[in-house]
């Protein structure tokens, strides 16, 4: 029940230990990546952008990581009855807003931009053109694909990817099963361990079904209706 719910929440804040979160973002003074990461589900939406920063070759990693990777901003919505479609493409639109924001807040200028997330569908929409999406749909992509044009008159844009459901940093923050421990330091939401490996080995790929907008979120195309009238 929801009482139970809460008394569970409650519990949990005042056993819980502080929550801590490092004050540095950037590890080094040369120009990091900037990660962003989206997920919608029934419960919420949310969107996460992180820092990336290459190892100074003078301090070697026991666990042989390449990178320093901090959490720099995030955020996460209550799902008003949408469609997963829709709240993965509110998730989207989300974490254009929060990368475009954090690429011109930055002193350091980013080397460029990755954004990744689990919904091939929404991936799918942004690469095609908004002429026969309705108007949730479209309004959502159009703003991305602004949003995204801005962060490229600073750094490199790179085109969406595709992250497994179960390694999307995202995830945590929309379902209602997270715990506090799992946004602590040296947690997965504050330093995910994949972005910490060589590049090549980071789970994101542009290899997918594209299978575009749900069939519900286009528009039917219209024809012209002509009469003729023969007179006498």
């Amino acid at each position: 029940s929801a009482r139970e719910w809460w008394i569970d929440v409650l519990t949990e804040a005042i056993k819980a230990e502080m929550l801590k979160f490092p004050r540095r973002a950037t590890h080094s003074s040369a120009s990091p990546l900037l990660l962003g990461f989206w997920d919608g589900a029934f419960p919420a939406f949310s969107a996460c952008v992180y820092v990336v920063s290459e190892l100074e070759i003078s301090e070697p990693d026991l666990d042989g990581d390449k990178f320093d990777v901090n959490l720099l901003c995030a955020n996460a919505k209550v799902n008003k009855s949408q469609t997963i479609p829709k709240s993965e493409l509110s998730g989207a639109t989300l974490m254009s807003r929060l990368v475009k924001s954090s690429a011109r807040a930055m002193e350091v200028k980013p080397s460029a931009v990755i954004c990744a997330g689990d919904s091939t569908c929404v991936i799918a929409s942004i690469d095609v053109s908004v002429t026969r999406m309705k108007p949730f749909f479209h309004n959502r992509i159009s703003e991305i694909k602004e949003n995204m044009g801005e962060v490229k008159k600073i750094c490199p844009v790179e085109d969406f990817h595709f992250i497994p459901g179960v390694l999307n940093p995202a995830d945590i923050a929309t379902r209602d099963t997270g715990k506090l421990e799992d946004i602590g330091m040296g947690s997965e939401w504050q330093s995910p361990s994949f972005l910490r490996k060589a590049r090549e080995s980071w789970p994101l790929t542009r290899d997918f079904v594209k299978d575009g907008p749900p069939a519900e979120e286009l528009r039917t195309k219209a024809f012209g209706v002509f009469s003729t009238v023969q007179t006498c």
